[in-house]
């Protein structure tokens, strides 16, 4: 049960002194119900209510947490919740069996917008569940351990991709029309640092991490091959005018000196076998220029393409002042 609903106190029954354990903390004011059962009162609002059995809680009996929030109500056996029904101050709810304290067995939660349905291991979900949302498609069904999909399993999204297969202990996130081919995916260790996940499609998705207090935004794609890719975003960094050792990848017709950001698009570049395309040709800085600010002129979006194509493009040059609808 609930940490905070733990209690240890002494009840005085036919003039003798007997410890009672159970789960609330704090004094309580004993009364007696209509029904025979016992009912404790304790100064925080919580109560216990129900039968009772060489001083411990035993049978059908509800136990509510400080305030009267949170309740459990089902049955006891010698102080422990064996199988019931409860309810968090939030409305998350459980309902199953419990072991020592703990849910452990068979049971279903309803959590947020999520509801699994399952077996549980000493307070996680373990071995074999299904967990579903209750306003959308998505979907897990397939083992755990310790709280988390590990093992076979599917996962349908709920923008109607789905991953089958082995997911281990780490999280995959994949987006694919059809799982055999097509997709695009991200494995991550540590699916909490996750912000902001974009399928756009079973080409491309997108995840924005925090890491340390460092935001990250990673980008799977998928190209085919035969297909043309062209990559086109603000680097924030200047590759330089010039191209001394770096021909193989750029032009000579950059903007400003390099800069660590610039280094680290062109060390992108050679890694993935592209070219910075605004670099291979002669234009009026007018033409080249992508972000003014003040007095300040320089460039800093590029557009990449595989080396192999560079051939096929004719022209690249920024049109200044031109607008476009959206």
């Amino acid at each position: 049960m609930h940490k905070g609903l733990h209690y240890l106190f002494l009840l005085k029954v036919k003039g003798k002194s007997e410890k009672v354990e159970g789960r609330q903390e704090g004094k309580r004011r004993k009364e007696r119900n209509p029904c025979g059962c016992c009912k404790f009162n304790f100064d925080d609002g919580g109560s216990y209510c129900g039968g009772w059995d060489e001083g411990k809680a035993h049978g059908h009996g509800i136990c509510t947490g400080p305030k009267g929030q949170g309740e459990y109500a089902g049955a006891w056996s010698h102080g422990f919740e064996v199988l019931g029904v409860y309810t968090w101050p939030s409305g998350n709810t459980f309902q199953g069996t419990w072991a020592q304290g703990k849910r452990h067995g068979i049971g279903v939660e309803n959590k947020g917008k999520w509801v699994y349905k399952g077996e549980w291991t000493h307070g996680f979900k373990g071995r074999y569940g299904v967990r579903e949302s209750t306003g959308a498609s998505g979907k897990y069904e397939g083992t755990w351990n310790n709280g988390l999909q590990d093992g076979y399993g599917t996962e349908t999204y709920s923008d109607g991709g789905d991953q089958v297969g082995k997911a281990f202990k780490n999280k995959l996130f994949y987006y694919g029309v059809d799982s055999k081919r097509n997709g695009v995916g991200v494995v991550l260790k540590f699916e909490r640092n996750v912000l902001e996940v974009k399928r756009v499609s079973d080409r491309v998705m997108s995840l924005k991490l925090e890491i340390e207090g460092v935001m990250l935004n990673v980008v799977s794609g998928y190209a085919p091959q035969g297909e043309r890719v062209v990559i086109g975003a603000d680097f924030n960094g200047h590759v330089d005018e010039g191209n001394t050792g770096d021909e193989e990848v750029m032009g000579k017709f950059g903007v400003k000196e390099r800069n660590l950001e610039g280094q680290m698009v062109v060390d992108f570049a050679k890694r993935m076998d592209m070219g910075v395309v605004n670099t291979y040709f002669q234009k009026r800085e007018e033409h080249r220029v992508t972000y003014k600010s003040g007095g300040r002129r320089t460039q800093v979006d590029y557009i990449l393409c595989r080396r192999g194509n560079l051939k096929e493009i004719s022209d690249c040059k920024v049109v200044v002042g031109e607008s476009v609808a959206r």
